[in-house]
């Protein structure tokens, strides 16, 4: 007779059944009937050729045969169970976690090719991946709880100043994110100059300094004051609220949340060049937070205000 006619299955329920010599306490350890196992057996002892048990009534024994088969077929599955044991050990070893912090306003999934590739390449990493608001990202990275950050370029400044590490992965114009019943809505491109008489929605400087600073020097840099309509606590609410509302415009890019929605209209902004940076803790990043690095491209850096 071939082992190979006999199942793993069948030798699990066989060594249950010897054990506590019921056919019905074996059943219940795998979560099937009596007649299942009792079935089970007589195509084992068919095969084999002779008795496993002897079945007497309200007592089952094993057999000669039956008794050196459990012996032995009971150390080969201590075997066997320790050999998987070992291999999952080795692999949770072997596995390592990287969290990736992104902003709730990125909505464009550029970055999704890159890191399917990363995990194609490297399937032992766990990788993690927690979208929150823009400003927890670099407070959540300085204390570990993301190994990186994908956020806007407008963000460099303060990533120097804590001391971290970034590159451009990606740039774009600034668009200027409206409803379609505004004004300037059928215009293909604006300079920032068009945006001199226009209300801005804003994120509130409490909320996201960075990004208020930017946009007060982006229209600075072109001669006129900030005007905002509102003060908003993030890119979302600012998103809602412009949708809500149809007044006012976002100083954005194409990356930002519901920036296809189609009530609205973005203009690019000649002359502007924003984008998205990677930011990791330390100049020598450990492996495999090199190669998820790696992994995304570098972009050439937007000029700086």
């Amino acid at each position: 007779m071939a082992l190979s006619d006999l199942s793993l299955n069948q030798i699990q329920l066989f060594l249950r059944a010897a054990e506590f010599r019921s056919f019905t306490a074996a059943a219940a350890c795998f979560h099937t009937s009596q007649s299942a196992v009792s079935k089970s057996i007589a195509g084992m002892e068919s095969a084999l050729g002779f008795p496993l048990f002897h079945r007497g009534r309200g007592q089952l024994t094993l057999t000669e045969p039956g008794q050196c088969l459990y012996e032995r077929w009971q150390g080969l599955m201590g075997s066997l169970t320790a050999a998987v044991q070992e291999a999952e050990r080795r692999w949770q070893d072997r596995q390592v976690r990287l969290t990736i912090g992104v902003p709730d306003s990125l909505d464009s999934g550029w970055e999704s090719p890159y890191l399917s590739e990363f995990q194609r390449r490297y399937p032992e990493v766990e990788l993690n991946y927690h979208v929150v608001p823009a400003n927890q990202l670099l407070p959540r990275l300085e204390t570990g709880a993301l190994d990186a950050v994908i956020t806007g370029f407008y963000e460099t400044p303060v990533v120097e100043r804590m001391g971290f590490s970034w590159k451009a992965c990606a740039t774009a114009p600034n668009l200027a994110i409206m409803h379609r019943s505004h004004p300037l809505a059928g215009w293909k491109t604006l300079r920032m100059e068009d945006l001199r008489d226009q209300e801005l929605l804003m994120l509130s400087p409490m909320e996201n300094a960075s990004y208020f600073e930017y946009v007060y020097r982006r229209c600075a840099q072109h001669g006129f004051q900030l005007k905002f309509q509102t003060l908003l606590p993030g890119f979302r609410s600012m998103m809602e609220t412009l949708l809500r509302t149809h007044r006012g415009i976002i100083l954005s890019t194409r990356f930002m949340f519901e920036a296809d929605n189609p009530e609205l209209r973005c203009p690019e902004i000649e002359g502007t060049r924003t984008g998205m940076i990677l930011v990791w803790k330390g100049k020598e990043p450990p492996d495999p937070l090199r190669q998820l690095i790696r992994a995304f491209p570098t972009a050439e850096e937007p000029p700086a205000l």
